[in-house]
């Protein structure tokens, strides 16, 4: 018994002292990839790989205490994929993809990594049993999409829904007070109005329209369909399986055993699951045994800075979720969301590690708090004045999601990226009337003329409207003075393409708020470029903010991680309207003033 304890001491010991196991690069070889050092003379291998539920951009919390397998880790995917692409035993990728939860710009960075293993020299073949219009982007990547007899191809077009709450609001006694400063500042829009305003539908028609050429461009550019019959094929809608590869949709209806049956005999190939290919990379940790608990503690006891690569470091650093003042969980629990201390502290570690070149910062964000936005723009600015700063959006990176990546030496993001959004609102909820409603009174003691600026329980008069409007516009200025030093532009171009209207990335790039599209690779490319490295030289990655430990539970916050989250209980593909406009709501009601995108912008 004395030992177990001493070894349970020990194993807390290390893993309280590691802050971050060094992430493994992108284009290391294989043979330091994994366990395995394969050999071309093998048996060919498929890694069967499944692609489905939330695609989270890195997935913090350790598999053995949260249901990991309904979602999708961006990252992980990206480092198997850059595996692959070098690994002479892998002969192809079986990809399963279930309905996914993710924008269009995340679908558009795995469709890059299929076409990169392709380029590679390896086969990609898709299991689609049904598949929406997202679901059949990522898998026209493929060499070949397989279908059961049975499978249903629901590809009809696009369509984007807001949903207002004004008439409900109406109904109930809340009255929301609104202030905007840019016409196409629309975030308070699903409180004020019943339908879009002129503004907001200009901008959000024209952003359909370029993800529609975005999804049209990329399939008709990987597969023998024309853009025109694409488009036709759109609006005919929706397909059975049989029907579907008549159409040239897909090209094989057959079960999946089959079929790999088939493959197996014919070209000898060997289905390998993922986590048998990449070993401890992914695997859940062995506890049954003390040398699964030996490899564990060995894994994790590495603190950043002490690897002995003799390769050139690169940073990455994860801004996911809304900007918020603080992390403490509330009703969001479980979701995650960016705050300054967290991605200052690790931008402050890149910055003052010698061995590290550049810094890539991916921003996937519809914005939030100001000040907090702020905070974090001001340690981006200080990194990239001692090293580069690339910033890679991902679905979005707008209002404080654009805010956040201005300082950088470059930006990066895919076509279908949403990003822009420069603008700002504020305000708060009136609610005399619900209380009046439910018979309840609320009696005031005040001294100051504007003590109840903020009070749910107080109109706002014409002046207390011309003076909080005065302090929205002040943080607009300042807004606008920081695009223009950042992207070095004259402040009266950026307020042209500001008034808090959203862009796609491909627009984003020819208005000059972004500089070139692509993803997280084409990212890190550049910062090698920027930082003078060669292309071909190997890297160490170093990833912040670091997996959690099963030893989390002991600190202070871990409740707050691991509280559940609303969003969780809901569909992937309803979260997001659902949540941004909830959210919204309660930002505003603690923060009165945001930098923050219009709705929860999900094309379907």
């Amino acid at each position: 018994m004395p030992r177990l304890f001493l070894l349970l001491a020990v194993f807390i010991g290390f893993s309280l002292n590691a802050e971050q196991a060094p992430d493994l690069p992108p284009d290391q070889p294989p043979e330091k990839i994994g366990p395995e050092n394969p050999t071309a003379g093998d048996t060919g291998k498929i890694i069967d790989v499944t692609i489905k539920g939330v695609i989270s951009e890195r997935i913090n919390m350790p598999s053995m205490f949260g249901n990991n397998e309904s979602a999708t880790d961006l990252y992980e995917l990206f480092t198997l994929f850059q595996r692959v692409k070098q690994d002479e035993s892998v002969k192809g990728i079986l990809l399963r993809i279930s309905p996914v939860g993710a924008g269009w710009a995340k679908c558009q960075e795995i469709r890059e990594m299929i076409k990169e293993v392709r380029k590679a020299g390896k086969k990609v073949w898709v299991w689609l049993p049904l598949g929406t219009n997202k679901e059949y982007f990522l898998a026209s990547a493929a060499d070949e999409i397989i279908m059961p007899p049975a499978g249903f191809l629901l590809t009809m077009g696009l369509r984007a829904e807001v949903t207002f709450m004004k008439g409900l609001f109406d109904k109930i006694g809340v009255e929301a007070e609104i202030i905007h400063v840019g016409d196409y500042k629309a975030a308070g829009e699903p409180f004020t109005r019943n339908e879009m305003s002129p503004e907001s539908r200009e901008a959000m028609e024209q952003l359909i329209d370029d993800i529609l050429n975005s999804y049209v461009d990329g399939v008709c550019s990987d597969t023998e369909l024309k853009p025109a019959q694409f488009r036709k094929l759109l609006d005919g809608g929706p397909y059975h399986a049989d029907t579907a590869k008549k159409a040239g949709l897909i090209q094989t209806v057959a079960y999946l055993d089959d079929f790999l049956t088939d493959l197996e005999k014919k070209d000898k190939m060997k289905v390998v699951s993922k986590s048998d290919y990449m070993g401890d990379a992914f695997e859940r940790p062995d506890f049954s045994t003390i040398g699964g608990m030996m490899r564990f503690m060995t894994q994790i006891s590495q603190p950043p800075g002490t690897s002995s690569s003799p390769h050139p470091k690169l940073g990455i650093v994860y801004a996911v979720g809304p900007i918020v003042s603080s992390a403490a969980g509330g009703m969001f629990g479980g979701d995650e969301v960016i705050t300054a201390e967290p991605v200052a502290r690790a931008l402050e570690k890149l910055r003052d590690d010698k061995t590290v070149k550049a810094v890539v910062l991916r921003v996937d964000s519809p914005g939030g708090d100001v000040v907090t936005s702020d905070l974090i723009w001001r340690e981006v600015q200080k990194t990239d004045k001692v090293k580069p700063v690339i910033v890679s959006m991902s679905d979005v990176a707008a209002s404080g999601g654009y805010y956040i990546s201005m300082p950088a030496r470059a930006i990066v993001a895919h076509s279908a990226s949403i990003t822009g959004s420069i603008g700002v609102i504020g305000g708060k909820f009136n609610l005399t009337k619900l209380y009046e409603l439910v018979g309840a009174h609320v009696d005031v003691i005040e001294r100051g003329e504007g003590s109840g600026l903020f009070s749910a329980h107080h109109k706002l008069s014409e002046e207390e409207r011309a003076r909080m409007y005065a302090l929205l516009k002040q943080t607009y200025d300042l807004f606008l003075s920081k695009v223009s030093e950042g992207r070095n532009k004259p402040v009266a171009d950026v307020d042209k393409v500001a008034q808090g209207r959203v862009w796609t990335g491909m627009r984003a790039r020819k208005l000059g708020l972004i500089d070139e599209t692509g993803g997280l690779m084409h990212a890190l490319n550049l910062a090698k470029k920027h930082a003078g490295i060669k292309q071909e030289t190997k890297l160490e990655l170093m990833v912040y903010p670091r997996k959690k430990t099963i030893f989390d539970m002991f600190g202070a916050k871990f409740e707050e991680t691991r509280a559940p989250s609303l969003s969780s209980l809901l569909p992937a593909r309803l979260a997001p309207s659902i949540m941004q406009t909830v959210k919204i709501a309660f930002e505003l009601a603690e923060r009165q003033f945001l930098i923050h995108m219009p709705y929860a912008i999900d094309v379907k």
